[in-house]
């Protein structure tokens, strides 16, 4: 069975796999890097430790194998900046390095000055293809309005901050000019930069580029004022792919020095690890969702790519339908899954920042024996995250449970459920700890338990603050079925509908407020340390009102990796996403516990206004 060398050059190591392509993991292994981190608020890796590691994993795995790899399928972390150039490489800044937030600050300022020009000219450039932006001008014109400060949001249809790689790259000019002269070019993140070391120029899967601050969330092309406002040229910016998975072209003489491979195999750019693991866990076809329960927690959607995704990004709205004082919306990411899709438009050509010496040919010309990549339907990865999820859980074992372990509060939990049965425990909880991030926007609330009486034990506010969660990421569900990007506004004024008959199984289409859509009864996805909490996920399903399954999500990349090649081959195979496969834990709502949930949902949404209204007032 022919295999699939898969690569996923993460936060803290290069992982390498063996995938054959009926699914089966044929060997494994790893290699560490150094994070090197400062007071001032950088974060930095060596790019030459990247290739080391990646060798290092490929040597390990390819050492006794009985023959070679098809094809080599590369994704890694996001969001990082890396200047290509000439010798020593130039220290790469990652996604959570935060030096440059006065930076950002200027570029918001310079783009709030051009306004509606620069919303304009980003979304009609003729860009890399010649062709101009979905929706043209005078749809951009009737669309572009809110406040100026929201100008890069409304480019990018995501919120902008000193992670930016936009105003990584302007602070970056400004402290060490010297090293961006010698530039010749970026990518951003280890991927990219693998891909230009094996002398195929430098690319970008557009899942990565959305996390850069510099990518027109409409045309899914750079975005020409915003690299103004970096001081960027176009001339510097990697090449786009168009598909889930591109072939980037053939290893030539020197990857058998820089990794040991053989010549002439194809190699493929899979999406940025959010989209690999996405793939690897549900798949990237419309309606593919997950939950994760780590230390934080997020639901990741798959959505289409919808007018309204852009027109809320930094719009000027109001802040919520109870109060216009209250918490800003919710922000929840958005990252491209495929390029634009403009079958007309010709293939893209090297990026002027690639070697000339490069093994590169167009698409057009390639003379391997496969296609090239085909432009996919557009849509977009919404992840939706909440800043605490297991560490609430934690902090509550800690404040209620006298510090007992997760085992011992699922056995606490057990009991209760036998001595009262599924279902609500009446009480409403946020679990946020440290601020929160959705389904509102504001770091200073903190989280809350109401509606004790003198029953009220220590295991029902343990309870509670699991289920605050559940309510949480049914709150993004709900959005991310309806296609926003922001809360559903007035929601939390809403009356949950009862099912057709008492004896109907429900679901949240059944309890949907009015305007929410229905959801199909397909079981949600959940990866993360927090699904191993059988009590949990029944409180899950219970207020999902659908079915879980639990998946095991640690080599989902390197999963989504070999879907991502095997369709860019076009090869035969039986891989499947985790969500997918046979064996696994699935757990089954209760109808009436469905039912008395959906009660207290709008309370809940309703809670983060009034905790964060109590708490300025302090």
């Amino acid at each position: 069975m022919r295999s699939l060398l898969c690569l996923d050059l993460g936060t803290s190591a290069a992982k390498a796999a063996l995938l054959a392509l009926d699914g089966t993991t044929r060997a494994q292994a790893s290699s560490g890097y150094k994070t090197f981190t400062a007071a001032d608020g950088g974060v930095e890796q060596n790019p030459a430790d990247w290739l080391r590691a990646a060798e290092d994993a490929i040597t390990q795995l390819l050492r006794g194998a009985d023959e070679e790899p098809v094809a080599l399928s590369i994704t890694g972390q996001m969001q990082d900046l890396v200047l290509l150039t000439e010798g020593e490489p130039v220290p790469a800044i990652l996604y959570s390095d935060t030096r440059a937030a006065s930076d950002a600050a200027e570029i918001r300022q310079i783009l709030g000055r051009e306004g509606r020009t620069a919303v304009e000219e980003s979304s009609d450039d003729p860009g890399q293809d010649g062709h101009s932006g979905q929706g043209g001008q005078d749809g951009q014109r009737a669309e572009c309005g809110g406040s100026a400060d929201a100008v890069w949001e409304r480019i990018t249809g995501n919120e902008q901050d000193a992670t930016s790689c936009a105003a990584m790259f302007r602070r970056l000019s400004r402290t060490s000019p010297d090293v961006v002269g010698r530039a010749r070019g970026v990518v951003f993140g280890p991927a990219g930069y693998l891909v230009h070391a094996l002398g195929l120029g430098a690319w970008c899967d557009v899942t990565t580029a959305s996390a850069t601050g510099l990518l027109d969330a409409r045309t899914r092309r750079w975005s020409d004022p915003v690299a103004r406002a970096a001081g960027l040229s176009r001339a510097m910016l990697p090449e786009l792919t168009r598909a889930i998975g591109q072939v980037v072209g053939r290893t030539d003489e020197s990857a058998a020095d820089l990794l040991g491979l053989p010549v002439g195999l194809p190699v493929i750019l899979a999406p940025g690890d959010a989209g690999a693991t996405t793939l690897g866990i549900v798949g990237l076809d419309e309606g593919d969702e997950y939950a994760y329960l780590g230390t934080s927690g997020w639901l990741a959607a798959v959505v289409p790519e919808t007018r309204r995704d852009h027109e809320d990004a930094g719009s000027d709205r109001p802040r919520d339908a109870i109060s216009p004082d209250g918490p800003a919306p919710g922000i929840s990411h958005h990252l491209a899954l495929s390029g634009q899709d403009d079958s007309s438009a010709p293939s893209p050509s090297p990026s002027p920042s690639s070697s000339s010496t490069s093994s590169f040919a167009p698409p057009s010309s390639w003379s391997f024996a496969f296609p090239s990549s085909p432009p996919s339907p557009s849509r977009t990865l919404r992840i939706s995250a909440l800043l605490a999820a297991g560490a609430a859980a934690e902090w509550a074992r800690g404040a209620l449970l006298a510090g007992i372990t997760a085992e011992e509060a699922d056995d606490l939990l057990e009991r209760r459920e036998v001595e009262h049965g599924r279902g609500p425990t009446g009480l409403l909880a946020l679990p946020s700890i440290h601020g929160e991030r959705y389904p509102v926007r504001e770091p200073d609330l903190r989280a809350a338990i109401i509606g004790m009486g003198p029953s009220t034990e220590a295991i029902d506010m343990y309870a509670a603050v699991l289920e605050g969660v559940a309510h949480a990421l049914a709150h993004a569900a709900v959005e991310s079925a309806a296609g926003v990007t922001g809360p559903v506004v007035g929601a939390a004024l809403a009356s949950p509908r009862e099912p057709a008959s008492p004896g109907e199984p429900a679901s949240l289409g059944d309890t949907a407020l009015p305007g929410e859509p229905a959801f199909a009864p397909r079981p949600l996805a959940v990866a993360g340390g927090g699904a191993g909490s059988e009590p949990w996920m029944r409180i899950l399903a219970d207020v999902m009102g659908r079915p879980v399954r639990v998946v095991e999500e640690a080599d989902a990349a390197l999963l989504g990796c070999a879907l991502a090649a095997a369709d860019a081959l076009q090869l035969e195979h039986t891989i499947r996403p985790l969500a997918d496969r046979d064996g696994g834990r699935t757990v089954e709502p209760d109808p009436s516990a469905v039912r008395r949930h959906a009660r207290f949902r709008r309370g809940h949404r309703a809670l983060y206004l009034a905790v964060a209204e109590v708490g300025a007032l302090r």
